[in-house]
């Protein structure tokens, strides 16, 4: 009987070592993908990073381009008007806003081209959870790319429709002349559009990754060290401050009337980032990505904020004010400046997957790069003043640009570009440097300058050069 227990008892502990080497077998390659799959993510990180990067350096670049040409500071030699841009840009005090440390310079090529490379970047990479520097490269050259501008004129497919008599609407040039449309084929311009738009594509919110380390509602207040990972929802008091990320599955909230919060590494959230009413003084460096929407609620002041990704709408509520993103604003949503919000600068371009709305009376908004919108409208409602758009306004392939009457001081460097494209009576102060669109509507006593006209005649649909991204790579 003894010789039998112990024969069954070696019989069990070979089933459950058989057991466990089976468990084991199995376990590697899921640990493996696992590994894989959070490096995966990492990679996919750091490459998002890297293109944001490309996008905003070459929107850098454009705009010094354009800016110099404009005022005939552009040397008529491809290679040496290229250094030319190089050593404008990497004096450029706008360049302190890209990320990383950044440099520029010129390589010999037929055509010439500009490499961006940013050698201050850092993200997790390696499957073991160490790091390693992300290059960004970024390639821009002066060959001939068909579509890819409409600097110097106006072009339409169906019609331009400025009324008639002495109180019709104007399109001219610098010294009051009027500019000739000239018609292009629908074919031509859906090219041309698409070109474009796919010049611009949308960003993607960082998804929540990390060791968890609070579950459930976690209220921020005073200083935490490094990042701060949460299986739940997250509210922000006054003076909090988190010296690495802030990484949630759930809600990020910054509470009504808190004021200095600082959020070092940025916000990564599963869901919405909110920061109520009368929030003042808020500075998240590392930026917002969340796979909800973004949204400053009425009265938010004085913040100071990377780039701004979601899945969601992004919308800054009415009388939000002074407030600086020093990245993109990417949403796959809307994006909404509500009424009366002023003091609003973007150090990169503004794009939307759905609708971009300038709200009634909105004021004094600067984007270093180019407004997009990939499947929506361009809406800039009445009375909106002081805006300048350092790159193109475009409207989705069946959207439009529509600008109300009486706004003014708008100042778009590149085209304005939509299947229709709309300016409402008494518009004033309105300076682009292109139009290109199916219908083009100007209502009385409107006034709209096409700056490069006198200066650039050729230009139009494949006739100019211009400054393309060719690719971004992360070694």
């Amino acid at each position: 009987m003894r010789h039998a227990h112990r024969r069954e008892n070696g019989f069990a502990l070979i089933l459950v070592l058989l057991v466990l080497a089976v468990a084991s077998a199995l376990a590697a390659p899921l640990l493996a993908q696992t590994i894989a799959g959070r490096a995966g993510v990492r990679q996919a990180e750091a490459r998002q990073q890297a293109y944001e990067l490309a996008v905003s350096g070459l929107e850098l670049v454009q705009w010094h381009y354009a800016e110099m040409r404009r005022k005939g500071e552009l040397p008529s030699d491809p290679q040496v008007a290229m250094q030319a841009v190089v050593e404008r840009v990497n004096a450029s005090p706008y360049k302190a806003h890209l990320p990383g440390n950044v440099e520029l310079r010129l390589e010999s090529a037929n055509p010439p081209h500009v490499v961006m490379v940013s050698t201050g970047m850092v993200d997790s990479v390696r499957p073991d959870g160490g790091t390693k520097p992300v290059t960004a490269t970024v390639r821009a050259t002066f060959r001939r790319i068909t579509g890819t501008t409409f600097l110097g004129g106006v072009y339409f497919v169906t019609e331009v429709d400025l009324g008639t008599g002495p109180n019709s609407g104007k399109i001219q040039d610098d010294s009051g002349n009027p500019v000739p449309a000239q018609q292009i084929s629908a074919e031509e311009f859906q090219q041309l559009h698409g070109q474009l738009l796919r010049q611009f594509p949308l960003l993607s919110p960082a998804h929540p990754s990390g060791n968890i380390m609070r579950s459930g509602r976690v209220v921020v207040e005073g200083v935490v060290e490094g990042d701060l990972v949460v299986n739940g929802n997250v509210d922000i008091k006054s003076d909090a401050m988190v010296t690495g990320r802030l990484v949630t599955t759930g809600n990020v909230t910054v509470l009504p009337h808190a004021q200095n919060v600082r959020i070092q590494g940025g916000i990564v959230a599963g869901r919405d980032v909110t920061i109520e009413s009368h929030v003042r003084q808020v500075q998240i460096p590392g930026g917002i990505h969340a796979q909800g929407k973004i949204e400053f609620k009425s009265h938010v002041q004085h913040g100071d904020f990377g780039s701004l990704v979601s899945k969601g709408d992004i919308v800054l509520d009415a009388h939000v004010s002074s407030i600086n993103v020093h990245g993109s604003m990417s949403s796959n949503g809307k994006i909404v400046l509500g009424s009366h919000v002023k003091d609003l600068v973007v150090f990169g371009p503004i794009l939307g997957g759905s609708h971009i709305e300038f709200n009634s009376q909105v004021e004094n908004v600067v984007v270093h790069g180019s407004v997009v919108s990939h499947d929506g409208n361009v809406e800039v409602s009445s009375h909106v003043q002081n805006v300048t758009v350092h790159g193109y306004l475009v409207a989705g392939l069946n959207g439009r640009v529509m600008m109300a009457g009486h706004s003014g001081r708008f100042v778009v460097a590149n085209a304005v570009v939509g299947r229709l494209v709309e300016w409402g009576p008494h518009v004033q102060a309105i300076t682009v440097g292109g139009i290109a669109g199916d219908r083009i509507t100007v209502g009385v006593f409107g006034v709209i300058n096409v700056h490069d006209s006198q200066s650039h005649p050729e230009g139009g649909p494949g006739s100019e050069a211009d400054l393309v991204l060719e690719f971004w790579e992360v070694p």
